[in-house]
């Protein structure tokens, strides 16, 4: 006799299916470099751009069956946030705000249940970061935001998947013993640098900083407080205060060359992913894999 297979229980169908996936792109906000901002400020942004929608991706990256970047808000505005917009609207990408520590973990630690549940393939880490933790908004006035590794071995072990990995572009993830706690902890591969990490062409090639600066200063003119369009790759988003050479008695140039109070921005994200950095330099260049103990 025939077998009615739609007869049962939709949770009763599913008990042994295999959780969804889902990649995890997390956005930091950057205040250490305002003094270069017109070039830096939005390095996180356009590497986490590209990654959720597929033009940069880390090395092994993987498709899942869900996309979800996490950002933080502070030092944002809405210019620059529209980016984010465009990824929800139109590749269905899920948009979360961190405006804490907490919740930050809780896009961690929050899989769903049942036929909802998505264990994470893939976590992206664009933002600052020291041996000892990640930090989500480093150089901020209030508010910091700094990731501790305790923290970290608080949550679950089995938030990822069985082929899931860690790709960190904070600096210096794997000099201690940061990246390798989360490796064992979780399970999963960390690729992660020694070195600082070097996002200086991530939004322009620095070959090209005094071509696009003239452009700047020039397209400028008569559209102070609006976007400026500088094609054929960039455009430029007003930013109060950015390459401003606000130190007293510093002049950082950004005012000479006419890039000051704007925060440049790659169209489609980032053109290349972060490197390994030049210092330290008693630490190995290049991007290291750390495996779980047990492996």
């Amino acid at each position: 006799m025939p077998q009615d297979f739609g007869s049962g229980d939709a949770e009763e169908d599913c008990a042994t299916c295999p959780p969804k996936t889902e990649n995890v792109v997390v956005i930091g906000s950057e205040f250490e470099y305002e003094l270069a901002g017109f070039q830096l400020k939005l390095m996180f942004m356009a590497c986490g751009w590209a990654t959720a929608a597929g033009q940069r991706v880390p090395p092994g990256w993987t498709a899942a069956d869900r996309t979800t970047v996490a950002y933080v808000r502070e030092g944002y505005n809405r210019w620059e946030l529209l980016n984010l917009d465009w990824l929800r609207d139109n590749l269905d990408v899920r948009i979360v705000q961190i405006g804490s520590v907490g919740d930050f973990l809780g896009v961690l630690r929050d899989r769903g249940e049942g036929e909802d549940r998505h264990v994470i393939r893939n976590l992206a880490l664009y933002c600052h970061g020291l041996p000892d933790y990640l930090s989500l908004n480093y150089d901020a006035w209030t508010n910091q935001m700094n990731v501790r590794l305790p923290l970290m071995l608080s949550l679950p072990t089995d938030l990822f998947s069985a082929d899931g990995t860690i790709h960190s572009y904070a600096c210096r993830t794997a000099m201690r013993g940061y990246g390798q706690g989360l490796a064992n902890h979780f399970g999963v591969r960390v690729k992660a640098f020694k070195r600082r990490t070097n996002y200086g062409s991530v939004i322009r090639d620095r070959g090209r900083h005094a071509e696009i600066a003239e452009q700047m200063s020039e397209a400028r003119q008569g559209r102070e407080g609006q976007v400026v369009s500088l094609p054929p790759a960039h455009e430029a988003y007003p930013h109060p205060g950015l390459s401003a050479g606000s130190i007293p008695f510093f002049d950082d140039g950004g005012e000479t060359e006419g890039i000051n109070d704007y925060a440049l921005w790659r169209l489609n994200g980032a053109r290349a992913l972060p490197v390994s950095g030049s210092s330290p330099e008693d630490q190995p260049a290049g991007m290291f894999t750390l495996r779980p103990a047990d492996e």
